[in-house]
């Protein structure tokens, strides 16, 4: 029998994982059919309140200035797209719509509606979804935790209705006493996203984009982006 070994701890994200995470935590359970289905338990409702430094947006086709990895101006239902901020300040602010969901919800339609190929209905989809950058450099917020790890790349990452998340780690390191030490692979970290937001104390300055894919029924291109974060998350290896 495979002996399991698992920490609740520190760690630093690269901007690729928080990317993911963030995708996969916050993104989907904002989508608004997924707010829609869920009704009064829905995990983006019941949100806590979390640290000001967190800003997510989903983007439509411009962001801080330059264009996004994904520019969408008009989505499949022919609405003119608008950013979403999902989380302003620390605090729940909109979720993002197709016209249907826009109307059980009783808000304007925002632009999410997209689909894999004229052969299939549009869905609430994310666009260009981003942790806004904050102020700590990686440098400070990796010499901050004593014991701990830095996640450097990421594998399959997951996430469900439920609030609930889970991601491999193909790369990264063990960190002790503010250094790093030896490297780590095929490691996965999971945990909900509730737990996983409010435990974000530090976030950097080193934002990046990234083009993905995304499989809700139907794979479609998506942009996300973040910069380095400190976080606590669970981590296991077998």
């Amino acid at each position: 029998m495979p002996y399991f070994q698992y920490a609740y701890t520190s760690c630093a994200l690269s901007p690729q994982i928080t990317s993911a995470l963030i995708h996969e935590t916050i993104g989907h359970i904002a989508e608004g059919d997924f707010v829609v289905a869920c009704a009064h338990q829905s995990p983006y409702l019941l949100l806590p309140p979390l640290s000001p430094k967190i800003t997510i947006v989903d983007y439509a086709h411009t962001a801080m200035g330059k264009p996004c990895p994904l520019p969408i101006y008009t989505d499949d239902e022919g609405t003119a797209t608008q950013d979403v901020c999902i989380i302003k300040e620390g605090k729940r602010a909109s979720c993002m719509t197709d016209l249907y969901t826009a109307a059980a919800l009783d808000v304007p339609p925002t632009g999410n509606a997209r689909a894999a190929s004229h052969t299939v209905a549009p869905l609430v989809r994310m666009r260009n979804t981003a942790l806004l950058p904050g102020s700590d450099s990686p440098s400070a917020i990796i010499s901050s935790i004593q014991d701990g790890y830095y996640l450097m790349e990421s594998g399959n990452c997951y996430g469900d209705v439920n609030g609930d998340f889970c991601c491999e780690i193909k790369l990264g390191y063990r960190i002790k006493n503010g250094l790093l030490c030896e490297s780590i692979k095929d490691y996965m970290i999971w945990g909900k996203t509730a737990d996983f937001l409010q435990s974000i104390s530090m976030v950097g300055h080193d934002f990046e984009w990234y083009l993905d894919e995304c499989t809700k029924w139907q794979t479609i291109k998506v942009g996300q982006g973040a910069p380095t974060i400190k976080a606590s998350l669970n981590i296991g290896v077998m």
